[in-house]
């Protein structure tokens, strides 16, 4: 007698296959950006100055335009803000101010507070024009510092450096010297900046 054996029923769809298998990619690129980007404790301030705590996605450094996501530390419910929703954001040791370059918002990370703020930045097309076209950049994520005295938010510029950054510091006069004589130049732009803040001493 001729047994005929089904099993059809014991075969897996070919569709359910390719859902499993791209399922088990998406997991493994997820679990690999977790490590790469981790989730770290902080707060978003709102617009209305209400502030936001749960645990915020490390993707600094930022380019202009790039938002935050926050996610709620019980429900894990996520939300995600634009540089122009927010005031700003916490995360680590680190704070981040939303402000607006150019015709952009972005977040600039403060590196220095005092009478004197200085924000450093980033510009993730290394191809593109720098803000104000002052050239190239060489290298992608290249760093930018954006400096603010009361009402006065600039870039700080490498070409024409000594002459436009005294200004801001017009009322330190040892200070203004070391800078138009190149004893300090663009690239100590922190110190100069921790030095007027009464930070550092000479």
């Amino acid at each position: 007698m001729k047994i005929h054996q089904n099993h059809s029923r014991f075969a897996i769809p070919i569709s359910v296959l390719f859902i499993c298998f791209f399922f088990s990619i998406s997991l493994a690129a997820q679990i690999e950006d977790d490590e790469y980007h981790p989730w770290l404790e902080g707060y978003v301030v709102l617009e209305e100055g209400d502030t936001l705590f749960g645990e915020i996605r490390n993707t600094t450094p930022h380019a202009p335009g790039d938002g935050v996501m926050i996610r709620d530390l019980e429900t894990k419910a996520l939300q995600e803000f634009g540089p122009k929703d927010v005031l700003g954001y916490h995360i680590g040791e680190d704070t981040f101010f939303s402000k607006k370059l150019n015709k952009k918002w972005g977040f600039l990370k403060l590196i220095r507070d005092g009478m004197v703020k200085l924000y450093e930045g980033r510009q993730s097309n290394a191809h593109s024009y720098s803000f104000g076209n002052e050239g190239l950049y060489s290298e992608t994520n290249s760093r930018f510092y954006m400096i603010e005295k009361g009402d006065v938010f600039e870039r700080v510029r490498s070409s024409g450096f000594r002459t436009e950054i005294v200004k801001f510091f017009d009322d330190d006069e040892k200070l203004c010297e070391a800078i138009k004589k190149k004893q300090l130049k663009y690239q100590s732009i922190v110190l100069i900046v921790d030095l007027y803040n009464g930070v550092k001493e000479w």
